[in-house]
């Protein structure tokens, strides 16, 4: 059987000389990233030793990275290909690109499967790449990052594309290309280190982003965000006393730059350096006790043990001549210079000073840190804390001693915590294991903590920083040690002090700043899975710490508050946070500023873990969504964001049946449904509008629909449809809950054919009398029977105790589906699938009809892995193959497709958009800034075009033509379903309007192979432009209807059809039941319908029947362009019937001298006049189709009466605007007027009397924007008149009705009366 490892082609020849070696160990390394199975490292060797073998004089280290490159080029090809998507979707592009030809698919998918080899080999090409230039250059050692050993612009941008790769798979890869990149824009260690001793010394000024420093200004080094303090311990044995000064004083003031060094000092005596400072903890408003630290050099780890009781005598004056208690607060450092790490160091040091404690413990020292290292290498650090009896301390390994307190690592401390590699010194990486909330085992979170030096944190600088911070995670994130992470927390803490800073201002702006930034970056957030921001600032001149906090814990996700701390003077450690108000007035106060993660970052977790958000969450995502709506309104049309913009209640069913709102914790469901009535102020809205959002919680027992679900799922629906309230279905299950009598398991028993050979088969199940009695009356019906003496309760029927296990649950499906197809009628229904939804759960999507899908949400009926048993062989690989986007776009199941659930809620948000606040009112117009009078720009052409440019603007050559509808302001939908007509919503005026469109360039439906037939093969049919076809009408006759449905809609058809596909496939394919749908749909429409011929379109034959305005006169007016057509048939079509070539023969005689001549003697001329027939037959064609094409003109159009009237496209905006503001202020107070006068008969519609009455007002009723005018200002003038008419109506109706009364039942009328 074949294993998957294919051994390469075998090739026994011996390369001839250097090159023909190196060709051969490239030809191993190709084989290997085919997918042949060869040695990585092995592979990767003998490449590194052929580029060595090379001759000098060749250009080998050119060479060297064109093979690189080439190499890397190789991996990309593929690894791009499949890079974060479905394996599946890939591989029906790559066969749907390559139909003709599948051999480079198969070396694609083989190469791709074995990926875990060909990641092998990089690595470890990257991981030896930065000792390529010592291995072939000859000038001497020279570093990777050196300018001598350049790369090209191509090999840095394929290393970036490396570091740039996402998913679990190339982590690995990511980090190690990200850390190389760094390394090359970095100097040489040695350059630099020159360059530090310069500014040491002051003969060179400190470069900086916002200008030099001055010359010898050691404190904008100890400042610098781009100190690289590990350099300077390098320089503490330089021969130049004044650069070992400097070093050791910016050392140590860099080392404790969070807390005040109030002096320093160096020291020689005894012929041992060391530099001792006094410093206080900042804690505003409490004088922190004074502090000793003392730093001092050695060369190893001898003369350490040896000098150790006079360092300490040197530090014990120190403490004593500045006065200082001894009550742990004092630091020691030790620099051994010349000494390089090993396994072995730590221990010793360990077992040395604990021989020390007595007298470190006598003189106060909180802890001693070692730092040790040798010539240009990187320092190790080791400290040995008192809290720990003087032993190494493993969460300081590694970090120099005040780190560890800056970073709260103390925090972590019960957490089991693994350190990941990072790409930033100042940024620490943790996983941390937790049991905390846990259910299966310690719950994993991803534990980001960074130093921040950066001064600019108002001025971009936190955005700055937390964006490095998310995309680190990113990078951590694809660690194998980081897979099933459950969530990631943020801390930064900013070092530099915001001095210059108003307290109370600085409050208001640090939380927008971040509220802002959890806006824009909530889909980063959200696949980050980030619970928690934390930011530590000190403002002020008194620098008051402050902590900024975006956390998730307390339910609400990434909620943000802000807190004040008061630290203990002694420790330096918050005991107390206060929350801050929004003008910094101190509220409640708390010794922790946020809970320990419990069940609800559990029920996150498991969320995660399927691809969606915890329901709870949504909220949170709502919220933040509509930050951005109105910050891109504000930007567009000024203004000001409202502060208090969303609210939620959760609706929560009752015992009693009841739906009541209410506010309670997040994750207080015990039900898997859950819903909320919300209140948001909107761009459209800002007064607030009101939506119901009802949601499966996944973590509830996956979803599934069982009763209780059923009845909050049918209560809400209800509550939602009884106010006329737009509602929201988040989806995500897994259907109808089964399940089986648990408890009858242990007890049941089996009656057996044959006791001795159960293979024969069995007869009954059966209980015993005494079992029987265990479980309550009902639970099981049973007929008593007597076997072989034995008395046994012969099961029948099995029932349970538990109320939702089988077809009780079916019930409550066939419940709210026939809910959810009259919520559909009644009101505006909107689902958005956020995951898998499955049987029921698929159902409701397709009953509440517009759908909106995530990526990786498929609707399905079955599983893949039931269908397989069922097909009885592995047929589909994964569930999107029967349901995901790229299935139910196409045919038209979903309106949307969605990356992330924060692009999801955003959809939701823009849908809702264009909807009315109730299903009985209109939407109202949003503020633009794209004026109403002006002239459309982009100019239909004759030659196919998008339709969408037409309708949205287009950016050409250099200029943003703008097209009929507002910028910015048309959503498609369904775009992969009916290509050959386009629908979507727009906004004119600030008016939203459904809008659909016609495809005029050709088209193609693509139906997909089914993977259960071996025979079956994806077919590509081609579909022309500007004609119907079965799934484009469907899709015509399914917007109108979603336009009609509760959304309110305007109606703008722009139309541009020949006609409907009338071949048998289409015949077949109901083009006939589809086409009529249209008709069925625009009868019953109820707002204005505005049908427009565009320039240089035409609308003919069954096309133009369907649309006329006779199907619905009171809502439909159809106009046409001056440049448009209209007619039964096209010009040759119609001249093959009424102007034939005869007829033409006829018109050349009549109309031609020569014909004329010729024609007076025909029997001579015979062969004359048919020559000159010929000759004038194409042209008099011509005319022919041009006389036809006279009599499809827009000027005979509006004089038979088929249009209103002939809008120039130009001017078309500012026309139909005048026009549609009118019809929507008639139709307004027409239904005023209806609610008035109830049910009464009319000579005419209450739109005509309304018309009627516009007329006798005076103002000219033919100027559609002085009649809107007219209704803006004097409605009530114009109601009152109809409303004469209306009573006169009710009272002649009143007494026709009497009239036909008997004098009996007139009399008990009029006693009443």
């Amino acid at each position: 059987s074949f294993s998957g490892a294919l051994p390469p082609p075998a090739d026994e020849s011996t390369p001839a000389g250097p090159e023909e070696a190196l060709e051969a160990a490239v030809a191993r390394v190709n084989l290997l990233l085919d997918g042949y199975e060869l040695d990585a490292d092995e592979c990767v060797s003998d490449l590194f030793n052929c580029l060595t073998a090379l001759p000098a004089d060749q250009g080998r280290w050119e060479r060297a990275t064109t093979v690189l490159e080439q190499i890397i080029q190789r991996y990309l090809s593929v690894e791009s290909v499949f890079e974060g998507k479905p394996m599946d979707a890939v591989m029906q592009q790559l066969i749907r690109s390559n139909s003709s030809n599948l051999t480079p698919v198969l070396n694609q998918v083989r190469a791709h499967m074995r990926a875990k080899q060909r990641q092998d080999l990089i690595l470890s090409l990257l991981k030896q790449a930065p000792t390529l230039p010592q291995r072939v250059l000859s000038r001497g050692p020279i570093s990777w990052a050196d300018d001598h050993a350049p790369i090209s612009d191509s090999l840095r941008g394929n290393i970036e594309a490396l570091s740039k790769l996402r998913g679990n798979e190339y982590g690995d890869i990511a980090v190690v290309a990200s850390n190389i990149l760094i390394e090359r824009r970095l100097p040489s260690i040695d350059k630099r280190l020159e360059e530090l001793k310069k500014i040491l010394i002051g003969s060179q000024p400190l470069s900086r982003a916002w200008g030099k420093a001055s010359a010898g200004d050691l404190q904008s080094l100890v400042e610098s965000p781009t100190l690289a303090v590990d350099l300077l311990p390098a320089l503490f044995a330089d021969k130049d006393e004044k650069v070992q000064n400097a070093a050791l004083e910016v050392y140590a003031k860099r080392v404790f730059r969070a807390h005040n060094v109030l002096s320093t000092a160096v020291s020689r005596d005894d012929g041992m350096t060391s530099i001792s400072w006094q410093f206080k903890f900042n804690t505003f408003p409490d004088e922190s006790p004074l502090r000793c630290g003392l730093l001092a050099r050695v060369d190893n780890v001898a003369e350490a043990k040896s000098r150790f009781t006079a360092i300490l005598d040197r530090l014990d004056a120190t403490i004593k001549a500045a006065g200082a208690s001894n009550d742990q607060m004092h630091v020691l450092h030790v620099a051994i210079c010349q000494q390089s790490a090993d396994d072995s160091l730590p221990g010793d040091l360990e077992a040395f000073i604990a021989t020390q404690k007595p007298r470190l413990e006598s003189m106060g020292i909180k802890f001693v840190n070692v730092l040790a290292y040798a010539n240009l290498e990187l320092p190790s650090y080791y400290t040995f804390h008192s809290s720990k009896d003087f032993k190494e301390d493993l969460l300081y390994r590694g970090e120099r001693p005040t780190v560890a307190h800056l970073l709260e690592l103390a925090r972590l401390e019960n957490y089991g915590l693994t350190r990941l590699p990072t790409v930033n010194r100042d940024l620490h990486m943790y996983v941390g294991e937790s049991s905390v909330g846990a259910r299966r085992g310690p719950a994993k979170h991803l534990l980001l903590r960074r130093l921040s030096h950066s001064k600019d944190v108002m001025e971009g600088g936190l955005e700055r920083v937390l964006d490095k911070a998310v995309e680190a995670l990113s990078l951590s994130l694809m660690d194998s040690r980081a897979k099933g992470a459950s969530s990631s927390r943020i801390y930064v803490n900013f070092l530099p002090h915001l001095e210059e800073q108003n307290f109370s201002v600085a409050i208001s702006s640090l939380k927008n700043k971040l509220a802002d930034f959890i806006s824009r970056k909530s889909a980063s957030l959200l696949a980050r899975r980030v619970d928690e921001i934390e930011i530590r600032v000190r403002v002020g001149k008194e620098k008051v710490p402050l902590r900024l906090m975006a956390t998730s814990m307390s339910g609400q996700w990434l909620k943000v508050d802000m807190y004040k701390e008061y630290l203990e003077p002694t420790t330096g450690k918050a005991e107390q946070f206060c929350m801050l108000g929004p003008n910094g007035e101190e509220q409640a106060c708390f010794l922790e500023p946020y809970p320990q993660p419990g069940a609800l970052q559990q029920k996150r977790a498991v969320a995660r873990a399927i691809g969606t958000t915890y329901i709870f969450d949504f909220l949170g995502l709502f919220e933040k969504a509509l930050v951005l709506d109105w910050r891109a309104h504000v930007a567009d049309v000024g203004g000001t964001m409202p502060s208090e913009f969303f609210s939620a209640s959760e609706l929560v069913l009752g015992e009693d049946g009841v739906l009541t709102k209410e506010q309670r914790p997040a994750g207080s469901n015990n039900v898997g449904m859950v819903g909320w009535h919300c209140f948001m102020k909107t761009p459209e809205y800002p007064q607030g509008r009101e939506i119901v959002i009802v949601g499966n919680d996944c973590t509830y027992m996956s979803g599934s629909f069982g009763v209780k679900e059923d009845d909050v799922y049918d209560a809400v629906s209800k509550y939602a449809r009884n106010l006329g309230l737009p509602r929201v279905y988040i989806a995500s299950n897994s259907g109808a809950r089964i399940g089986l009598v648990e408890e009858l398991k242990p007890y049941f028993k089996i009656a057996w054919i044959d006791d001795s050979n159960p293979g024969m088969g069995f007869k009954y199940l059966y209980l015993t009398p005494d079992d029987y009695k265990v479980f309550p009356e009902g639970t099981v019906a049973a007929e008593e029977i007597v076997e072989g003496g034995e008395t046994r309760m012969k099961l029948t029927d099995i029932i349970g105790q538990i109320h939702g296990i089988g077809v009780e649950n079916l019930r409550g499906s066939g419940m709210i589906a026939g809910e959810q197809s009259a919520a559909y009628a009644d009101a505006f229904t909107l689902s958005y699938v956020t995951g898998r939804s499955v049987g029921i759960g698929a159902y409701l999507c397709r009953l509440g009809q517009r759908n909106i899908q995530m990526t990786n949400g498929p609707l399905i009926l079955t599983g893949y892995l039931a269908l397989n048993k069922l097909l009885g062989r592995e047929v589909y690989t994964s569930q999107d193959q029967l349901g995901g986007p790229q299935v139910m776009m196409p045919n038209g199941v979903s309106h949307l497709q969605v990356s992330d659930d924060q692009e999801g809620v955003r959809s939701i948000l823009k849908w809702l958009s264009y909807t009315p606040a109730t299903s009985k009112s209109q939407a109202p117009a949003l503020r633009t800034s794209d004026p109403v009078d002006r002239d459309i720009e982009f100019m239909p052409t004759k030659t196919p075009y998008d339709p969408r440019n037409m309708l949205a603007g287009v950016q050409s050559n250099g200029a943003f033509a703008k097209g009929f509808f507002d910028v910015n302001s048309w959503t498609e939908t369904l775009p992969d379903w009916g290509k050959s007509v386009v629908t979507g919503r727009a906004r004119l005026g600030g008016i939203p309007c459904g809008v659909i469109a016609v495809e005029t360039r050709l088209m193609e439906q693509r139906i997909p192979a089914d993977p259960a037939n071996p025979e079956s093969r994806e077919a590509v049919l081609a579909q022309a432009g500007q004609v119907w076809f079965p799934d484009s009408a469907h899709k015509t006759a399914t917007a109108i209807r979603d336009f009609n449905n509760a959304e309110n809609l305007p109606l703008f058809i722009f139309a541009n059809w020949r006609g409907f596909s009338g071949g048998t496939r289409d015949m077949y394919g109901e083009i006939l039941k589809f086409g009529a749908m249209i008709v069925d749909e625009l009868r019953v429409y109820r707002h204005p319908v505005f049908v427009y011929i565009p320039p240089n379109g035409e609308l003919r034959g069954g096309a133009w029947v369907v649309v006329d305005p006779t199907i619905n006169e009171a809502r439909m007016e159809m106009y046409a362009d001056k440049e448009s057509r209209g007619g039964i048939l096209e010009p040759p079509g119609i001249c093959e019937v009424k102007f034939r070539s005869k007829d033409q023969i006829a018109a050349m005689h009549r109309l031609d001298p020569i014909l004329a001549n010729l024609a007076e003697d025909p029997e001579k001329n015979k062969d004359e006049i048919k020559k000159r027939e010929a000759s004038l037959l194409p042209m008099y064609t011509q005319v022919a189709h041009e006389f036809a094409d006279l009599h499809d003109r827009s000027g005979r159009m509006k004089a038979k009466g088929v249009i209103r009237d002939v809008v120039e496209w130009q001017n078309a905006r500012r026309y139909f605007h005048g026009r549609l503001t009118r019809r929507l202020a008639v139709d307004a107070l027409a239904s005023r007027i209806k609610e008035q006068l109830g049910d009464v008969e009319l000579d005419k519609s209450i739109e005509a009397l309304v018309e009627d009455a516009i007329a006798a007002s005076g103002v000219n009723a033919n100027d559609d924007r002085a009649v809107a005018a007219l209704l803006e200002n004097s409605s009530d003038k114009v109601m009152a008149d109809v409303m004469v008419k209306g009573r006169a109506a009710q009272v002649a109706q009143f007494v026709s009705e009497l009239k036909g009364l008997d004098a009996e039942a007139l009399s008990a009328i009029l006693a009443q009366m």
